[in-house]
Protein backbone atom coordinates (compact mmCIF):
# COMPACT_ATOMS: atom_id res chain seq x y z
CA UNK A 1 0.00 0.00 0.00
CA UNK A 2 2.55 2.60 0.51
CA UNK A 3 3.99 1.82 -2.97
CA UNK A 4 0.45 2.86 -4.33
CA UNK A 5 0.74 5.92 -2.52
CA UNK A 6 4.28 7.31 -3.34
CA UNK A 7 3.77 6.22 -6.79
CA UNK A 8 0.72 8.89 -7.06
CA UNK A 9 2.84 11.95 -5.59
CA UNK A 10 3.89 14.57 -8.18
CA UNK A 11 7.55 16.58 -7.91
CA UNK A 12 5.50 19.96 -6.62
CA UNK A 13 5.09 19.81 -2.88
CA UNK A 14 1.47 21.14 -3.15
CA UNK A 15 0.45 19.27 -5.80
CA UNK A 16 1.94 16.34 -4.26
CA UNK A 17 -0.35 16.64 -1.09
CA UNK A 18 -3.31 16.63 -3.32
CA UNK A 19 -2.43 13.86 -5.60
CA UNK A 20 -1.51 11.50 -2.73
CA UNK A 21 -5.26 13.02 -1.02
CA UNK A 22 -7.31 12.40 -4.00
CA UNK A 23 -5.25 8.42 -4.31
CA UNK A 24 -6.00 7.68 -1.16
CA UNK A 25 -9.67 7.43 -2.60
CA UNK A 26 -8.61 4.29 -4.93
CA UNK A 27 -6.86 2.78 -2.06
CA UNK A 28 -9.11 2.12 0.30
CA UNK A 29 -11.27 1.41 -2.58
CA UNK A 30 -9.18 -1.45 -3.57
CA UNK A 31 -8.17 -3.03 -0.43
CA UNK A 32 -11.99 -3.68 0.20
CA UNK A 33 -13.10 -5.14 -3.08
CA UNK A 34 -9.72 -7.29 -2.72
CA UNK A 35 -10.77 -8.09 0.71
CA UNK A 36 -13.82 -9.05 -0.96
CA UNK A 37 -12.70 -10.92 -3.81
CA UNK A 38 -10.16 -12.59 -1.39
CA UNK A 39 -12.79 -14.00 0.48
CA UNK A 40 -14.45 -15.35 -2.53
CA UNK A 41 -11.61 -17.13 -4.15
CA UNK A 42 -10.23 -18.26 -0.85
CA UNK A 43 -13.08 -19.77 0.71
CA UNK A 44 -15.80 -21.63 -1.30
CA UNK A 45 -15.45 -22.27 -5.29
CA UNK A 46 -17.71 -19.72 -6.87
CA UNK A 47 -19.08 -22.66 -8.84
CA UNK A 48 -20.93 -24.26 -5.35
CA UNK A 49 -22.57 -21.39 -4.28
CA UNK A 50 -25.20 -19.16 -6.00
CA UNK A 51 -23.44 -16.07 -5.38
CA UNK A 52 -20.00 -15.44 -6.15
CA UNK A 53 -20.10 -14.26 -2.32
CA UNK A 54 -19.06 -17.79 0.18
CA UNK A 55 -22.03 -18.41 2.93
CA UNK A 56 -21.95 -16.99 6.15
CA UNK A 57 -19.62 -13.88 5.01
CA UNK A 58 -20.64 -10.63 6.36
CA UNK A 59 -19.43 -8.13 4.38
CA UNK A 60 -21.92 -5.54 5.93
CA UNK A 61 -19.12 -4.28 8.73
CA UNK A 62 -16.45 -3.90 6.01
CA UNK A 63 -18.88 -1.78 4.12
CA UNK A 64 -19.64 0.71 6.95
CA UNK A 65 -15.57 1.07 7.57
CA UNK A 66 -15.19 2.09 3.85
CA UNK A 67 -18.17 4.40 3.75
CA UNK A 68 -17.49 6.73 6.42
CA UNK A 69 -13.97 6.90 6.18
CA UNK A 70 -14.09 7.83 2.59
CA UNK A 71 -17.14 10.12 3.53
CA UNK A 72 -15.02 11.66 6.69
CA UNK A 73 -12.17 12.18 3.98
CA UNK A 74 -14.17 14.15 1.83
CA UNK A 75 -16.25 16.24 4.46
CA UNK A 76 -12.35 17.11 6.03
CA UNK A 77 -11.06 18.11 2.52
CA UNK A 78 -14.55 19.93 1.82
CA UNK A 79 -13.96 22.15 5.28
CA UNK A 80 -10.39 22.87 4.54
CA UNK A 81 -11.30 24.56 0.57
CA UNK A 82 -13.82 26.54 2.93
CA UNK A 83 -11.49 27.40 6.06
CA UNK A 84 -9.15 28.42 3.11
CA UNK A 85 -11.52 30.99 1.53
CA UNK A 86 -12.69 32.26 4.63
CA UNK A 87 -9.46 32.62 6.26
CA UNK A 88 -8.61 34.43 3.12
CA UNK A 89 -11.74 36.48 3.08
CA UNK A 90 -12.82 35.53 -0.18
CA UNK A 91 -16.88 34.59 -0.60
CA UNK A 92 -18.68 31.48 -0.82
CA UNK A 93 -19.69 31.20 -4.48
CA UNK A 94 -21.96 28.93 -6.25
CA UNK A 95 -19.62 26.16 -6.83
CA UNK A 96 -18.84 25.68 -3.13
CA UNK A 97 -22.36 25.57 -2.14
CA UNK A 98 -22.83 22.72 -5.15
CA UNK A 99 -20.43 20.74 -3.77
CA UNK A 100 -21.38 21.34 0.11
CA UNK A 101 -24.65 19.74 -0.60
CA UNK A 102 -23.22 17.29 -3.00
CA UNK A 103 -21.29 16.61 0.46
CA UNK A 104 -24.82 16.45 2.00
CA UNK A 105 -25.73 13.77 -0.38
CA UNK A 106 -22.99 11.64 0.28
CA UNK A 107 -23.66 12.16 3.83
CA UNK A 108 -26.94 10.87 3.24
CA UNK A 109 -26.28 8.08 1.23
CA UNK A 110 -23.72 6.83 3.95
CA UNK A 111 -26.36 7.23 6.29
CA UNK A 112 -28.45 5.24 4.15
CA UNK A 113 -26.10 2.15 4.08
CA UNK A 114 -25.35 1.75 7.47
CA UNK A 115 -29.72 1.66 8.37
CA UNK A 116 -28.87 -0.52 5.39
CA UNK A 117 -26.24 -2.94 7.00
CA UNK A 118 -28.37 -2.81 10.44
CA UNK A 119 -31.32 -4.71 8.61
CA UNK A 120 -28.61 -7.25 7.58
CA UNK A 121 -27.37 -5.82 3.84
CA UNK A 122 -23.64 -7.48 3.50
CA UNK A 123 -25.74 -10.52 4.58
CA UNK A 124 -26.94 -13.77 2.23
CA UNK A 125 -30.10 -13.22 1.41
CA UNK A 126 -30.92 -16.18 3.55
CA UNK A 127 -29.16 -14.55 6.13
CA UNK A 128 -31.76 -11.95 6.28
CA UNK A 129 -35.12 -11.88 8.58
CA UNK A 130 -37.74 -11.36 6.00
CA UNK A 131 -39.00 -8.24 7.96
CA UNK A 132 -35.99 -6.60 7.74
CA UNK A 133 -35.80 -8.06 3.76
CA UNK A 134 -38.81 -5.99 3.59
CA UNK A 135 -37.68 -3.11 4.30
CA UNK A 136 -34.85 -2.91 2.45
CA UNK A 137 -35.55 -1.80 -1.51
CA UNK A 138 -36.76 1.86 -0.16
CA UNK A 139 -33.73 2.04 2.02
CA UNK A 140 -31.03 0.57 -0.94
CA UNK A 141 -33.80 3.30 -3.27
CA UNK A 142 -33.20 6.15 -0.78
CA UNK A 143 -29.08 5.60 -0.45
CA UNK A 144 -28.71 4.72 -4.55
CA UNK A 145 -30.67 7.98 -5.08
CA UNK A 146 -29.06 10.24 -3.08
CA UNK A 147 -25.40 8.53 -4.06
CA UNK A 148 -26.70 9.78 -7.99
CA UNK A 149 -27.19 13.41 -6.59
CA UNK A 150 -24.05 13.46 -5.09
CA UNK A 151 -21.78 12.22 -7.64
CA UNK A 152 -24.12 14.92 -9.90
CA UNK A 153 -23.56 17.66 -8.22
CA UNK A 154 -20.34 17.21 -7.13
CA UNK A 155 -18.98 16.93 -10.96
CA UNK A 156 -21.51 20.13 -11.18
CA UNK A 157 -19.05 22.25 -8.95
CA UNK A 158 -16.57 21.50 -10.41
CA UNK A 159 -17.02 22.40 -13.91
CA UNK A 160 -19.30 25.91 -12.71
CA UNK A 161 -15.55 26.47 -11.37
CA UNK A 162 -14.22 25.83 -14.64
CA UNK A 163 -17.26 28.49 -16.34
CA UNK A 164 -16.27 30.75 -14.19
CA UNK A 165 -12.31 30.99 -15.42
CA UNK A 166 -13.22 29.96 -19.23
CA UNK A 167 -14.24 31.57 -21.97
CA UNK A 168 -15.24 31.64 -25.93
CA UNK A 169 -16.13 27.51 -26.80
CA UNK A 170 -14.37 26.26 -23.48
CA UNK A 171 -17.13 28.47 -20.81
CA UNK A 172 -19.73 27.13 -23.92
CA UNK A 173 -18.75 23.28 -23.56
CA UNK A 174 -18.48 23.88 -20.00
CA UNK A 175 -22.26 24.61 -19.96
CA UNK A 176 -23.26 21.56 -22.01
CA UNK A 177 -21.48 19.66 -19.67
CA UNK A 178 -23.07 21.00 -16.76
CA UNK A 179 -26.79 20.61 -18.53
CA UNK A 180 -25.81 17.39 -19.79
CA UNK A 181 -24.52 15.65 -16.08
CA UNK A 182 -27.71 17.04 -14.89
CA UNK A 183 -30.10 15.85 -17.52
CA UNK A 184 -29.00 12.38 -17.32
CA UNK A 185 -27.44 11.99 -14.27
CA UNK A 186 -30.50 13.43 -12.83
CA UNK A 187 -32.72 11.03 -14.81
CA UNK A 188 -30.92 8.08 -13.67
CA UNK A 189 -31.37 9.04 -9.99
CA UNK A 190 -35.48 9.41 -10.72
CA UNK A 191 -35.45 5.90 -12.38
CA UNK A 192 -33.99 4.65 -8.89
CA UNK A 193 -37.61 4.45 -7.88
CA UNK A 194 -39.21 3.38 -11.17
CA UNK A 195 -40.76 0.28 -11.66
CA UNK A 196 -39.48 -0.73 -14.88
CA UNK A 197 -37.93 -3.68 -17.13
CA UNK A 198 -34.80 -4.59 -14.99
CA UNK A 199 -32.88 -5.09 -18.19
CA UNK A 200 -33.84 -1.35 -19.43
CA UNK A 201 -32.92 0.11 -16.18
CA UNK A 202 -29.51 -1.61 -15.93
CA UNK A 203 -28.76 -0.54 -19.38
CA UNK A 204 -29.21 3.07 -18.62
CA UNK A 205 -27.12 2.75 -14.90
CA UNK A 206 -24.28 1.52 -17.41
CA UNK A 207 -24.39 4.45 -19.86
CA UNK A 208 -24.73 6.99 -17.31
CA UNK A 209 -22.23 5.63 -15.19
CA UNK A 210 -20.11 5.61 -18.27
CA UNK A 211 -21.08 9.04 -19.20
CA UNK A 212 -20.33 10.28 -16.10
CA UNK A 213 -16.67 8.85 -15.88
CA UNK A 214 -16.37 10.44 -19.92
CA UNK A 215 -17.06 13.60 -18.06
CA UNK A 216 -14.67 13.60 -15.49
CA UNK A 217 -11.94 13.00 -17.65
CA UNK A 218 -13.34 15.99 -20.24
CA UNK A 219 -13.30 18.22 -17.38
CA UNK A 220 -9.58 17.54 -16.42
CA UNK A 221 -8.21 18.41 -19.67
CA UNK A 222 -10.03 21.57 -20.38
CA UNK A 223 -7.40 23.62 -17.68
CA UNK A 224 -4.84 22.83 -19.44
CA UNK A 225 -6.29 24.44 -22.33
CA UNK A 226 -6.81 27.44 -20.02
CA UNK A 227 -3.75 27.48 -18.02
CA UNK A 228 -0.85 26.10 -20.41
CA UNK A 229 -0.14 29.32 -21.64
CA UNK A 230 -0.70 31.58 -18.83
CA UNK A 231 2.07 33.78 -17.61
CA UNK A 232 3.25 31.85 -14.67
CA UNK A 233 6.26 30.03 -14.04
CA UNK A 234 6.46 25.77 -15.34
CA UNK A 235 6.77 24.67 -11.81
CA UNK A 236 3.94 26.53 -10.90
CA UNK A 237 1.59 26.18 -13.97
CA UNK A 238 2.42 22.11 -13.73
CA UNK A 239 1.06 22.32 -10.07
CA UNK A 240 -1.84 24.05 -11.34
CA UNK A 241 -2.90 22.28 -14.08
CA UNK A 242 -2.07 18.75 -11.77
CA UNK A 243 -4.59 19.80 -9.07
CA UNK A 244 -7.27 20.76 -11.39
CA UNK A 245 -6.76 17.27 -12.76
CA UNK A 246 -7.43 14.89 -10.68
CA UNK A 247 -10.83 14.36 -11.62
CA UNK A 248 -9.30 11.57 -13.04
CA UNK A 249 -9.45 9.44 -10.14
CA UNK A 250 -13.26 10.02 -10.17
CA UNK A 251 -13.05 8.93 -14.01
CA UNK A 252 -11.19 5.63 -13.37
CA UNK A 253 -13.65 4.87 -10.28
CA UNK A 254 -16.64 5.42 -12.66
CA UNK A 255 -15.13 3.27 -15.52
CA UNK A 256 -14.32 0.18 -12.59
CA UNK A 257 -18.05 1.06 -11.77
CA UNK A 258 -19.72 0.06 -14.70
CA UNK A 259 -18.47 -3.75 -14.34
CA UNK A 260 -20.22 -3.75 -11.17
CA UNK A 261 -23.79 -1.78 -12.17
CA UNK A 262 -25.62 -5.66 -13.22
CA UNK A 263 -25.16 -7.13 -9.73
CA UNK A 264 -28.44 -4.64 -9.21
CA UNK A 265 -30.17 -7.45 -10.53
CA UNK A 266 -28.55 -10.39 -8.76
CA UNK A 267 -31.01 -11.44 -6.01
CA UNK A 268 -28.34 -11.92 -3.68
CA UNK A 269 -27.78 -8.19 -1.88
CA UNK A 270 -24.85 -9.31 -1.02
CA UNK A 271 -23.31 -9.02 -4.79
CA UNK A 272 -23.41 -5.24 -4.95
CA UNK A 273 -21.96 -4.37 -1.95
CA UNK A 274 -18.89 -3.36 -4.69
CA UNK A 275 -20.93 -1.58 -6.51
CA UNK A 276 -22.42 0.99 -3.12
CA UNK A 277 -18.51 0.91 -2.45
CA UNK A 278 -17.55 2.34 -5.71
CA UNK A 279 -20.51 4.45 -6.24
CA UNK A 280 -19.40 6.53 -2.55
CA UNK A 281 -15.89 6.36 -4.00
CA UNK A 282 -16.80 8.22 -7.02
CA UNK A 283 -18.90 11.37 -5.06
CA UNK A 284 -16.05 11.29 -2.45
CA UNK A 285 -13.34 11.13 -5.07
CA UNK A 286 -15.18 14.31 -7.35
CA UNK A 287 -15.48 16.67 -3.96
CA UNK A 288 -11.89 16.29 -3.12
CA UNK A 289 -10.37 16.74 -6.36
CA UNK A 290 -12.61 19.82 -7.04
CA UNK A 291 -11.29 21.32 -3.31
CA UNK A 292 -7.54 20.78 -4.51
CA UNK A 293 -7.27 23.74 -6.48
CA UNK A 294 -8.02 25.50 -3.82
CA UNK A 295 -6.29 24.14 -1.55
CA UNK A 296 -3.02 25.39 -2.97
CA UNK A 297 -3.29 28.70 -1.75
CA UNK A 298 -3.55 27.41 1.76
CA UNK A 299 -0.30 25.64 0.97
CA UNK A 300 1.01 28.36 -0.98
CA UNK A 301 0.94 30.83 2.10
CA UNK A 302 2.34 28.10 4.62
CA UNK A 303 5.74 28.89 2.76
CA UNK A 304 7.79 31.20 4.46
CA UNK A 305 10.11 32.35 1.28
CA UNK A 306 10.36 32.77 -1.85
CA UNK A 307 13.34 33.15 -4.44
CA UNK A 308 13.89 36.80 -4.81
CA UNK A 309 13.31 37.10 -8.30
CA UNK A 310 9.92 36.10 -7.67
CA UNK A 311 7.09 38.54 -6.52
CA UNK A 312 3.90 36.92 -4.86
CA UNK A 313 1.08 37.65 -7.56
CA UNK A 314 -2.61 37.18 -7.02
CA UNK A 315 -4.05 35.19 -9.45
CA UNK A 316 -8.03 36.19 -9.56
CA UNK A 317 -9.09 34.66 -12.60
CA UNK A 318 -7.55 32.54 -14.95
CA UNK A 319 -9.95 33.83 -17.54
CA UNK A 320 -8.19 35.86 -20.32
CA UNK A 321 -10.16 38.78 -19.82
CA UNK A 322 -9.07 39.67 -15.60
CA UNK A 323 -5.38 40.56 -15.87
CA UNK A 324 -2.47 39.33 -13.76
CA UNK A 325 -2.07 41.49 -11.20
CA UNK A 326 0.49 41.72 -7.76
CA UNK A 327 -1.45 41.17 -4.90
CA UNK A 328 -3.02 44.64 -2.73
CA UNK A 329 -3.79 46.21 -6.14
CA UNK A 330 -6.31 46.83 -8.44
CA UNK A 331 -7.09 45.07 -11.26
CA UNK A 332 -8.69 46.94 -14.54
CA UNK A 333 -11.49 45.18 -16.66
CA UNK A 334 -11.99 42.92 -13.58
CA UNK A 335 -15.20 42.02 -14.91
CA UNK A 336 -15.50 39.22 -11.88
CA UNK A 337 -15.38 39.94 -9.14
CA UNK A 338 -12.88 37.82 -6.86
CA UNK A 339 -13.55 34.98 -9.06
CA UNK A 340 -11.12 31.93 -8.75
CA UNK A 341 -9.08 33.48 -5.87
CA UNK A 342 -8.14 29.63 -5.29
CA UNK A 343 -4.11 30.64 -6.07
CA UNK A 344 -1.94 33.23 -4.83
CA UNK A 345 1.12 31.38 -6.98
CA UNK A 346 4.74 33.25 -7.94
CA UNK A 347 4.69 34.21 -10.95
CA UNK A 348 7.86 35.61 -12.37
CA UNK A 349 8.24 39.40 -12.92
CA UNK A 350 10.18 41.08 -15.82
CA UNK A 351 12.82 43.07 -14.76
CA UNK A 352 12.10 45.74 -16.88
Amino acid sequence: MPTAFQSAVVTSSASATGAATTTFIPIIVNAATSSIDAVVESEVPAATVPSSVPPGVDLGPLLNFTTWLMTGLAFAILMLRIYCKASRKRRLWWDDYVLSLAWICLAVAGTMTTVSVNFGYGRHLDAIAKEDLDRMPTIANAAGFTSVLAAMWSKTSFALTLARISEGWIFRLTWIIIVSINLIMGSSAIMVWIDMDNDTKINYFIFTTAYSGAMDVLLSMLPWKIIWHLRMTKKEKIGVLVAMSMGVFAGATSFIKVSRVPTINSPDPIDSVQLVIFGIAESATTIIAASIPVLRALIHEGKSQRPKHQAPIELDSISSKVPLRRAGSVATDYSIQDDVTHYNVPVRIDSR
